[in-house]
């Protein structure tokens, strides 16, 4: 991802898309779950976490 840049109005950088969609497959389930835990817990490390519908 390191040839890929961050658009000047995207909140988040494209790998940190991917870990997320990474995360996601390895959680399994459903995306509104999946976002509330990510929201809640790893809110520090994705510090541009997008509203849920948006990031779906």
């Amino acid at each position: 991802m390191g040839s890929v840049e961050k658009l000047p109005q995207a909140k988040l950088y494209p790998s940190e898309l991917v870990t997320i969609g990474l995360l996601f497959a390895l959680k399994d389930g459903y995306f509104r779950a999946f976002y509330r835990w990510l929201s809640g817990d790893y809110a520090a490390l994705f510090a541009g976490v997008l509203e849920r519908t948006h990031l779906q």
